[in-house]
This record gives structure tokens, sequence and C-alpha cells, in this order.
């Protein structure tokens, strides 16, 4: 059975109906070029990807199985990622599938976060001290990453300042998108070694600007506010008091 572009979006959203659901899913536990094109339309895929080049052992593989026989999500996301989970191995989908287990699953949002934020938190829950320590951060790199992302979201995200804040080493800027809106992610390596992000995302349309707001999204600390045109989100670690000083040069800048 083909299945198009179409009905691979419906079924990522929840809108396919239970009886196409079901036959996509027996298609997908067998053909690894569709959930290659799952994966493609899927907004977390590559950054879960990129997060675990590293595929796991079997032991962790049965670990994470064993996980999804007690989650309690909607019956469609546990069939999707058993699904990936048992071809995981021989597909080369092995970090997809834990990207989504380890975060609670791309739908199950804390109330009151935005869907933007709470899909960075979501694959930033993944990084751990080794994923940033690992980035190399050549200045001719992090120039090149830059001008991408400038153009992508049209703003100039000041490079010297983000390359000079205190206590932070800066490691990389990724091109990245949420629900066809341009999203930037910078990462950053702190004194200490904890992965921080700094992420920002154009508006579709100018709106109202957004005061500094201070909390935690999947159990991580977290500073975001807006400017009519773009919303910025710095999340990482557990330090509130870390968040909020670093927070405060950004929010000086952008």
């Amino acid at each position: 059975m083909t299945f198009t572009d179409e009905d691979i979006r419906a079924y990522l959203h929840g809108t396919m109906t239970p009886e196409d659901a079901a036959r996509l899913e027996d298609v997908l536990a067998r053909d690894p070029s569709l959930q290659d094109r799952v994966a493609h339309h899927d907004p977390l895929a590559a950054i879960v990807k990129d997060a675990f080049a590293n595929v796991p052992d079997q032991k962790r593989l049965t670990s994470l199985s064993k996980r999804l026989d007690t989650f309690q999500g909607p019956v469609r996301e546990v069939r999707y990622y058993r699904a990936l989970l048992s071809t995981a191995c021989a597909a080369g989908l092995a970090g997809l599938v834990i990207g989504y287990v380890l975060s609670g699953l791309p739908s199950h949002r804390e109330a009151g976060v935005s869907d933007w934020k709470a899909e960075v938190a979501s694959y930033h829950a993944l990084y751990v001290e080794e994923t940033v320590a690992s980035i190399d951060s050549d200045g001719v790199a992090l120039a090149s990453q830059f001008a991408a992302a400038q153009n992508a979201i049209g703003l100039d995200l000041r490079a010297d300042v983000l390359s000079d804040l205190d206590r932070m080493t800066l490691k990389r800027a990724q091109v990245l998108g949420f629900e066809g809106a341009p999203l930037v992610q910078i990462a950053f390596r702190a004194y200490d070694g904890t992965p921080m992000a700094f992420c920002i995302i154009r508006k579709a349309e100018s709106g109202s600007t957004e005061p500094p707001n201070y909390g935690e999204i999947q159990g991580l600390a977290s500073a975001s506010w807006a400017s009519d045109s773009h919303g910025f989100l710095l999340i990482g670690g557990q330090r509130a008091d870390v968040i909020e000083e670093i927070a405060a040069s950004l929010i000086d800048t952008f």
C-alpha cells in the first residue's frame, strides 16, 4: 500500500482515521523506506538522531521496550514507537526511538508551555555532557553556521556576544524548523559541562512582545521572552540562578 506525504503528516498529527493508521503502522513495522519518510516529516527526528549518533547496545533497547510496555499514552503513539523500536537496529533509527521515549513522547507537553518550547525542551532533555563536549567549535565552521542561521530567521545573532558569555563556551548553531517556521538552536557548554541551548524562532506574523518568564520545562531551568518578530528560549541544567544570569545578557542583546 502506498502512503502519500499528506497521509504521513495526518498520521503524525493524529488526524488519520484509526483504520488507516493501523494499516500504516503495519507497513511501518517492516518497511525501512516508510520509516525514513515518517522520520523526514517529523520535526524532532534529525535532532534526536544527531544527539544519539552512537547507537546504544541491545541492553539499552530492551530497557526502552519495557518502558513502552508500561507507557500509558495514546494507543496510536505506543504502536508507532513500538513499530520503530522493533526495527531500530536494522533501520538505524534507534536514536529516534530513544529520543521520543526518554523525552516523554512529543504529545505530552507541560501545561502552559507553547508547542515550540515543549519540542525544544524534549530534544534538549536528551543532551548529556558528552553531547556538547564532542562538538568541534572551530571558528570557520561557526562562522558558516551563524551565516546560515541568521539568513534563516532574519536576525543578527550577534556571534560576538554569544561567543563571549561568562562561563559559557559556544559550540554550534543549527537551523531547524517547527511547523513551517524557521527555528535556530545555538548550543553551549557551561563551565561545569552542562549542555545549554539558546533557541530562537521567527514568528509567522508580527505580534505582541512577551516579558521574561522563568521556570522549568521538562525538568530543565528555562527563561523565555519574545519581541514582536521572534520568540526566545534559554534552557539547560537545573540551576535557575545560572539561567537568570545568562538570560540577563541575552535579553539586553535581543
